[in-house]
């Protein structure tokens, strides 16, 4: 049921949303592969992806990239 993925999504969205800020590169890289998983209820926490194009470390940047350009 579709129902019960948008009740979790409303959980899990903000918390992935603020793992994108986490000091870890690891943390980063899966917040950001685990919001695009959430497809249409990710749209409106894509540009919150979006300044970790400039993120210091590479793979970090790399994920965020992809993610953006719909590669994944």
């Amino acid at each position: 049921d579709r129902g019960l993925g948008r009740r979790a999504g409303r959980l899990a969205l903000p918390a992935l949303r603020e793992a994108l800020a986490d000091p870890h590169p690891l943390v980063r890289r899966i917040a950001i592969l685990s919001i695009e998983a959430w497809k249409a209820d990710a749209a409106p926490r894509l540009p919150a992806i979006e300044p970790l194009r400039d993120e210091r470390d590479p793979t970090v940047r790399a994920v965020a990239g992809m993610v953006l350009e719909g590669g994944n």
